[in-house]
């Protein structure tokens, strides 16, 4: 799933994979981003010098953690990742507030291409939604008005991740 959230004057942007509860890949905002790891309810986060430097985080720090992933506690995890679950996701994104005008529309699906897919669309307002014109009707794209959009892709088939190795985790307390 891949994506960008306008939030304020910040653009909240997020490329990962769900496999089950575990979630791999990078989120973002205002161009800087960081990888991220979901494992078994233990969260890591791997982030590199521009990144520090633009949260302005002393040039010290990225002697400890640079290239390598901190293991985060659960309160410092749950406010990086609360909203990344596909149950989260969906609610925000197909809540009655963003979907209402079109089901209540009773908008019909038309066909067409969404990076070379072949789709089935509904455009109502400013929203669009796509789904898989062909096999199980997946979400392919939704994008709403205010520049968001999120892009799903490869259902069913993303390759489970795994614990990253143990010489490569530094723990958020051991920093202190």
């Amino acid at each position: 799933m891949v994506g960008s959230v306008p939030e304020g004057k910040r653009t909240a942007t997020f490329d990962v994979s769900f496999s089950g509860t575990s979630v791999a890949g990078s989120l973002g905002v205002n161009g800087r981003s960081f990888e991220l790891l979901v494992l078994n309810g233990t969260t890591y986060v791997k982030v590199d010098a521009a990144f520090l430097h633009a949260e302005n985080a002393p040039a010290s720090v990225c002697a400890k953690v640079c290239g390598k992933y901190v293991q985060l506690g659960s309160g410092v995890a749950d406010q990086i990742t609360g909203f990344l679950s596909m149950q989260a996701l969906m609610n925000s994104v197909f809540s009655a507030k963003n979907m209402s005008s079109a089901a209540g529309s009773r908008c019909v699906f038309a066909p067409t291409m969404r990076h070379g897919q072949s789709v089935l669309e509904c455009r109502q307002g400013s929203y669009t939604l796509d789904v898989a014109a062909h096999g199980k009707p997946y979400i392919v794209y939704f994008s709403g008005p205010h520049g968001e959009y999120i892009a799903f892709s490869d259902w069913n088939a993303v390759t489970p991740p795994t614990a990253p190795p143990a010489s490569q985790v530094v723990s958020v307390s051991s920093l202190g």
